[in-house]
C-alpha cells in the first residue's frame, strides 16, 4: 500500500442499534461508562432525539396542568443555544482526546453528542414519570412548599449536569479541557433549565368555568376588556386596591413581588403574555399571592 494512501476504514452499520443506545443512556445516567464500540449514529437519529425531546416536553407539560391551559407556541424557539453549546463541547471533547499522544481511539463527535442527548431524554422521561403523578395527587406546583419547588427544579438539572460532565470527562484525557467542558456543560444546563426553558403550556386564568371548561364558542365570542370611559377612570382606584391587597413584606425575609401589565387589553395576546409572566414568577420564584396582573 502506498504510504500516502489512507487505510480503509471499517464500514458502518446501516441502521442504528436502538437497544445499544438505550443501554448506553442508562449507563451514562447512572454514572457508568457507555459501550462506545456498539454506538453508531446518524443525522436522522439525532433529529429524532431532538424532536422526541420537544414532544415529550410538550406532552408532559400539558399533563401536568389540571384544567384549561394556553399553548405558548413561541416556546419551541427557546433552548436552542443550549443545543449549540452541547454540539460545541462534544466537538472540543473529541478533538482534545485525539490530540493527546498515545490516547485510545476517541469516539466521533456525533456519537458523543447523540449520547448527551439520549442521556438528557432519559432523565426527562424518568423525572416526568415521577412528577406528573405527584402533581395530580398533591396539586399544582405553586401549592407545594418552597423547598419542594426548588428541589423539583434543581435536582433534574443537577442530575443532567453531573452525568453529562461525567460522560465528557470519560472522553477528555486532560484536566484543563475537562474543567472547560464542565463550565460549558453548566452553561448549557442553565440555559435550557433556567434562562430559556421551553414552556409550552400555561394554566389559563381567564377560562370561563361553571363547573366545566369554557367552550370554544365562548372563547371565540369573548371581546375582551372594553376600554370605556368608566373603565379608564376606574384604573387608579383599581390599581391602588390591587397593590393594597398584596401581602406585606416581612422583616429579614426576602420575598419576590411581581406586577404584570397588559397595555392593550382589547388584543388578547397581551393578556396572554401577562398571564405567562405571572405564572412564571409564581412557579419559578414563589411569588404566588404576591403577584398582581393588570
Amino acid at each position: 500500500m502506498n504510504e500516502n494512501e489512507e487505510a480503509p476504514t471499517a464500514a458502518e452499520p446501516d441502521c442504528v442499534d436502538l437497544a445499544a443506545w438505550c443501554l448506553a443512556a442508562c449507563r451514562v445516567a447512572t454514572f457508568r461508562a457507555p459501550p462506545w464500540e456498539r454506538l453508531v449514529t446518524s443525522p436522522t437519529w439525532i433529529a429524532a432525539l431532538l424532536l422526541g425531546h420537544l414532544l415529550l416536553a410538550f406532552g408532559v407539560q400539558r399533563l401536568a396542568i389540571d384544567g384549561p391551559a394556553r399553548l405558548y407556541w413561541p416556546a419551541v424557539l427557546n433552548g436552542w443555544a443550549a443545543t449549540v453549546l452541547w454540539i460545541w463541547i462534544s466537538w472540543i471533547a473529541v478533538r482534545a482526546a485525539r490530540q493527546r499522544p498515545g490516547a485510545a481511539a476517541a469516539p466521533d463527535t456525533s456519537v458523543v453528542l447523540t449520547l448527551v442527548m439520549a442521556n438528557s431524554a432519559l432523565i426527562s422521561v424518568a423525572v416526568s414519570l415521577l412528577l406528573v403523578p405527584l402533581l395530580r395527587l398533591i396539586g399544582p406546583l405553586e401549592s407545594w412548599p418552597l423547598g419542594a419547588r426548588w428541589g423539583v427544579w434543581l435536582l433534574p438539572m443537577m442530575w443532567l449536569l453531573a452525568t453529562a460532565t461525567g460522560l465528557l470527562w470519560r472522553v477528555i484525557p486532560s484536566a484543563a479541557p475537562r474543567a472547560f467542558a464542565g463550565l460549558v456543560a453548566l452553561a448549557a444546563v442553565a440555559i435550557a433549565g433556567w434562562l430559556q426553558p421551553a414552556m409550552f403550556w400555561w394554566p389559563d386564568p381567564s377560562a370561563k368555568t361553571t363547573g366545566t371548561a369554557a367552550t370554544d364558542e365562548d372563547a371565540a365570542t369573548d371581546p375582551g376588556l372594553k376600554l370605556t370611559e368608566a373603565v379608564l377612570a376606574a384604573q387608579p382606584r383599581l390599581i391602588a386596591e390591587a397593590l393594597d391587597a398584596l401581602p406585606r413584606s416581612e422583616p429579614d425575609r426576602i420575598k419576590v413581588y411581581a406586577v404584570t401589565y397588559a397595555p392593550y387589553a382589547i388584543e388578547d395576546v397581551f393578556k396572554r403574555e401577562s398571564a405567562v409572566v405571572a405564572q412564571a414568577m409564581a412557579a419559578r420564584f414563589g411569588a404566588g399571592d404576591r403577584t398582581s396582573s393588570w
